[in-house]
């Protein structure tokens, strides 16, 4: 069997920031990533080593201490509920998937008084709502 070596190794920049945020404020009081910062479990634990801890719900951090938003992101009620508590919030979303989700708010915007049928290509899978109300809600727990 040849195995052949890409050019190119390592993580993407947007991976790569998160991790640097990461770092940056392991020293801090009770760091901690909301669920895993990234897919890499290697990495993962290597941060935890670091001081940088993983939590599966903001009310999981500590009052004072630190969560570090994920790379893949977050839903709008994620960073209410964060910024509700007297904790600081490090966002380490990707900043492609951050304008991903901005894209994503205008449709909503844009949606919200539509009664439309929409078709959604996800992961080569179609989908068929019957309203905007639907189209949203499934949005909603795509993004959760």
């Amino acid at each position: 069997m040849e195995v052949i070596l890409a050019e190119y190794l390592g993580f993407c920049y947007g991976v790569k920031r998160a991790i640097r945020l990461a770092r940056d404020n392991a020293a801090e009081k009770n760091a901690s990533t909301l669920g895993p910062i990234i897919h890499n479990p290697q990495m993962v634990a290597r941060l935890e080593e670091e001081g940088v801890g993983s939590v599966e719900a903001v009310g999981d951090v500590p009052d004072g201490g630190t969560i570090i938003i994920r790379s893949h992101g977050v839903g709008p009620a994620v960073y209410e509920e964060a910024g509700a508590r007297p904790i600081k919030v490090v966002d380490a979303t990707c900043p492609h998937v951050k304008k991903a989700q901005m894209h994503q708010e205008i449709i909503m915007r844009k949606l919200k008084d539509l009664d439309a049928v929409a078709y959604v290509r996800f992961a080569s899978v179609y989908k068929e709502f019957d309203s905007a109300e639907s189209f949203r809600d499934e949005l909603a727990k795509l993004h959760e």
